[in-house]
């Protein structure tokens, strides 16, 4: 769990051509569940499969 950690913590690195247009300090991370109102109970829905 340590090395994804990492991996989500560490700051992207960026080619010549991509400019980071981006904040990398908060990255978009799809591996975290998202909790949606359905009604009056909150649902945790994963983004990616």
């Amino acid at each position: 769990m340590a090395d994804l950690r990492q991996l989500l913590c560490d700051p992207p690195v960026f080619g010549d051509r991509e400019p980071p247009d981006f904040d990398p300090v908060a990255p978009r991370d799809r591996t975290r569940p998202v909790y949606r109102r359905t009604g009056t109970a909150w649902t945790k829905e994963l983004l990616w499969p």
